[in-house]
This record gives structure tokens, sequence and C-alpha cells, in this order.
């Protein structure tokens, strides 16, 4: 098939697909509608019992594990004066991780994996509507490593943003949106009914593509439609220059000593940048966003199989080691399981 014809199947391809999914959706929750999600629900120590900040921290280890690194996320959480529902989407919840986890959060919630890491928002956020008036929501999942950086920037970003939504990136893949692994909620805003309404309406079980285009890419144009501001504490355009400053040096500098690859991939992010072809800055921008801008946090998935087949990422160590970062060896550890 020539590219030409490639790309004009493309979104007739990707609307079939999106077809199938919805329909995957209503039969698989229209069977799953008599099982009970929550598998159990513990009442842990709740050390901030007193605040008025939530946070929804959602896991997924299919061997059933939490992870140092987890753990690390959520003490910081705790840390920050944070109470956190630990949603925990594993086939399995040890007791032991459980005696680990009570010291730091409010709740833990064993649930089956339905709706992948937004299912285990909608569940908790009944929790949450419950507490009444809230200073301010965090919805977190465990798809990173990290933090590599101090948490609390972000919040003192959010509130000098003025925001509604606040997240550490944004993307333009596909359409505008807040990269959902870290939002930032102010607390009115997650009691409103707009607020609210996005989440009643979810099908609990929904193939991880369909979570994407109905939760991820929604969640933020719905609320920009709705009138409410959104901000970023790393601007896709801001990262975006930096990293395309640095690949015209390194092009320049270091032209004889670079890779035939690693020369190929900065001529085409170059490329990219220049042209406005949408990126992932988790992924493409990954050492401007922990060394320049102080984003916290390093994608699992890019040091675990690297799918954009960015060269260079065996400096992730050494880089982090350059910014005094903590946590490094929380995920050396968890990468050696894989």
């Amino acid at each position: 098939m020539s590219p030409s014809l490639r790309k004009l199947l493309s979104p007739v391809a990707g609307a079939v697909a999106l077809f199938v999914d919805y329909g995957r959706a209503i039969v698989g929750s229209a069977l799953f509608v008599f099982v009970n999600r929550i598998r159990r629900r513990v009442v842990a120590l709740d050390p901030n019992a007193e605040s008025r900040k939530i946070a929804v921290y959602v896991v997924y280890d299919r061997h059933g594990l939490v992870h140092d690194f987890a753990l690390q996320q959520v003490i910081e959480l705790r840390r920050l004066g944070y109470r956190t529902i630990f949603a925990c989407n594993s086939p399995k919840l040890l007791q032991s991780d459980i005696e680990k986890l009570m010291p730091h959060a409010w709740l833990i919630i064993h649930r089956r994996n339905l709706g992948h890491d937004f299912g285990s928002y909608t569940d908790s956020l009944k929790e949450v509507w419950r507490l009444g008036k809230l200073d301010s929501l965090v919805l977190m999942n465990d798809s990173c490593y990290g933090p590599f950086h101090e948490l609390a920037q972000i919040e003192t970003c959010a509130l000098a943003s003025g925001a509604k939504i606040f997240g550490i990136t944004d993307s333009w893949a596909q359409r505008y949106h807040l990269q959902t692994y870290f939002l930032w909620l102010e607390g009115a805003f997650v009691q409103s009914p707009e607020f609210r309404a996005f989440w009643r309406y979810r099908l609990p079980y929904q193939p991880r593509r369909l979570v994407i285009h109905t939760g991820e890419l929604a969640f933020t144009q719905n609320m920009l439609r709705r009138g409410f501001t959104t901000a970023v504490m790393c601007p896709y355009e801001v990262v975006a220059r930096i990293a395309l400053k640095n690949a015209h040096e390194r092009l320049a500098d270091e032209a004889e000593h670079l890779h035939a690859d690693e020369r190929k991939y900065l001529l085409d992010l170059v490329y990219a940048i220049t042209y406005r072809q949408s990126l992932n800055p988790t992924h493409s921008f990954w050492d401007v966003l922990v060394t320049k801008c102080g984003c916290p946090f390093i994608k699992r998935d890019l040091l675990r199989s690297n799918p954009m087949r960015i060269p260079g990422l065996i400096r992730w160590v050494g880089l982090l080691n350059q910014v005094g970062a903590p946590n490094i060896s929380s995920a050396q550890e968890h990468l050696k399981l894989f």
C-alpha cells in the first residue's frame, strides 16, 4: 500500500476501531452490571484526617505487587498533606502490602480492573464527593517513576496559575489535552455539576484505547468547552523550543561523534517540532523535562520498552544524578522485573 493511500485510509481505520471499542464497552458493561467492581475496601490510618486536600492514586501490577516506587509516591502525597485513596486494579492485593500502605493512606480500595485508571477515578470520586468542601484533588497513577523533584512545586504552580485544572505536561496529539498521569484540580471545581456529570455517565467497562479517547482526550476538551481554565507546569511550546535548541546545538557541536541513528533521530525531531507535528512530550522531550523544566517524573514505558526508539535513553541515570534526583534506585529495581 502506498504511503498516500495509507494516510487517506488511516482516519477511516481509526473510526472503525473506535466503533468496535464502543461495541465492546457496551457489551462488556452489560455483562458486568451485576458484578461488584469493588473487591475490598479498607479504612487505613488516615494520617491527614483533618486535611481538605485529597489524592486518588491508582496502581496496576499484573503480579499483584505494590512496588517501592509506588509506595514512595504515596508517602510523598502524605508528606504534602493529602488524604490518599489508594485504588488498586491488580488481580490481587497482598495483606503485607496493605500493612505497608496503612500508615500513609486514608482508604485502600481493591477493585476489578474495569475502565483502567479512569474506572478507578470514577469509583474513588464517589468517596470524595461525600466529603463536601475540598481545597484540592490530585488524580495520579503509577505510570511514572519518581518523583525526581519536589512534588510541592506542582501545587505551588497550580495555585499561582489560578486554573481550575492543572497538569504537568500537555499534548496536541489527536486533540489538545492535559496528560492525566498527574492532575491537580481546584476544590470547588471538583464539586461542580459539570465535573460530576463527566464521570456520572462513563461506561464501567472500556478497552484501553477507548479509555484514552473518552477519558484523557475528552476530559480537557469537555471542561474547556464549559469555560473552565487549564494550565500546565511544562507547556508543550516551551519544552519543544528548548528541545529544538538542544537538537540544533548537538547537530552542530557533536556532528562527528553522533551515531548515524542518533543524527537521524535529531534531524527528524527538528523537522517534527518545526512543522508542528504532534509529539508525546513525556517521550520525545523526556530529558528536557527532567533537567530543564523540573518535571518530577519519567514515564515507565519509555524506560521499559522505548516505543519510539529514542536514542540516548541509557543516559537517564546520569542525567538524574546531575540534578541530584532522589528515588532513582527504586526505579532501577523495578526495571529489573521486565
